[in-house]
């Protein structure tokens, strides 16, 4: 009795909620960051700050984008209190969104400065190459299912160890989702935190990702295959006899050497087929147009960036510095690579087609050709 009443509990406490917590939070954060936007970011902190302390009472799954744009928009507010964005809050607020979205994109629209642009960009590297934690999730779930970070997890699926991270859990039945904070330092739990127990007895049905293309490619046609019946109609055409055509005396085989077929015999125009050297000046040409691309949207802007970093050298750490320097160095070797290969092709290409080339003997140096 005791048992049957505290479940009833928790699903009035379950159901009593949904109404204030079963909508999506992406309004809230729109009005955060329009906050932000017009200079109140003290404003939109305090927003935030209860948008994320609501999360554990959700009732239905978030997003992982909304969970992310929390930490996200934190930052930008930050960013915009001097004091805040001087000990590096925007930094540490931008990493937590990372960790939750590694393919988070930056709000240009919201922040403008390129500096913090590049500042989220090498975070984005930096946060992925952090360690990751097991999530716990048990290898039989039932009916029940388990989200992290509004993302779907199963057995042995790991998220980046930096922060907390919103876990979630769609028990079966009528039984509710339930939400709440952890770093994953020890088991949380998952299966306990359904009133109604899971029945891990349950399989899983499988995820077919691909069944619903299958009626849609059709029956295939028939395929005419050949048969080794014997037919009784005659072959119209019949194909000639080659040693006929030849005839038997010795004196036409030189004539029909000296002819040749016609597939072999050489156009007076050089014929239609593989040319090499139209080949090798193309290819030549497709390395140079490749190496000045290179050039002009990595190795330029990369340069720029050392430039401004040299003129300001406050604005750069030595881990982001080296990084810089490394990219530079390693695409202005490709695009070198690049010109000189498609110089020597092209090179190469004009050569074997030109009428004069250089002879060099033993006795002699001279050139040969059409004049």
């Amino acid at each position: 009795m005791g048992e049957q009443l505290r479940v009833a509990t928790v699903l009035w406490l379950t159901l009593g909620s949904s109404a204030a917590f079963a909508g999506p939070i992406a309004d809230d954060l729109s009005a955060a960051r329009a906050r932000i936007a017009d200079g109140d970011p003290k404003g939109a902190l305090n927003q935030l700050d209860q948008i994320e302390d609501g999360l554990p009472a959700r009732t239905t799954i978030v997003p992982q984008d909304e969970i992310a744009r929390i930490h996200y928009l934190r930052g930008a507010a930050y960013f915009n209190i001097p004091r805040k964005r001087k000990k590096g809050a925007h930094t540490d607020a931008w990493r937590l969104a990372l960790a939750v979205d590694n393919e988070l994109p930056w709000d240009r629209e919201l922040i403008e400065d390129s500096d913090s642009f590049r500042l989220f960009e090498a975070l984005r590297g930096e946060v992925r190459s952090r360690g990751y934690v097991d999530t716990f999730v048990p290898e039989a779930t039932g009916e029940a299912r388990i989200f992290v970070d509004g993302v779907r997890h199963r057995d042995g699926e790991q998220v980046i160890q930096l922060g907390t991270h919103l876990a979630q859990i769609q028990c079966p039945g009528e039984q509710g989702t339930f939400s709440f904070f952890t770093s994953f330092s020890e088991d949380p739990g998952w299966l306990d935190r359904c009133p109604g127990g899971v029945d891990t007895s349950i399989a899983e049905e499988p995820i077919d990702e691909f069944g619903g293309f299958g009626p849609q490619f059709g029956t295939p046609d028939p395929i005419d295959e050949p048969t080794d019946e014997p037919t009784d109609e005659p072959n119209p055409d019949p194909a000639p006899d080659p040693i006929a055509e030849v005839g038997d005396g010795p004196d036409e085989l030189p004539e029909l050497m000296a002819v040749g077929s016609p597939e072999r015999q050489p156009s007076a125009q050089g014929g239609k087929g593989f040319n090499l050297g139209s080949a090798m000046r193309v290819s030549g040409g497709v390395l140079l147009v490749s190496g000045a691309a290179v050039n002009f949207l990595v190795v330029a802007p990369a340069f720029s960036e050392i430039e401004d970093a040299r003129a300001d050298p406050v604005s750069i750490d030595r881990e982001d510095a080296d990084t810089l320097t490394a990219r530079f160095q390693v695409s202005r070797a490709v695009t070198l690579g690049l010109i000189g290969g498609g110089v020597l092709m092209s090179g190469a290409g004009f050569f074997i087609d030109a009428p004069v080339r250089p002879v060099v003997g033993l006795q002699s140096v001279g050139i040969v050709g059409q004049f």
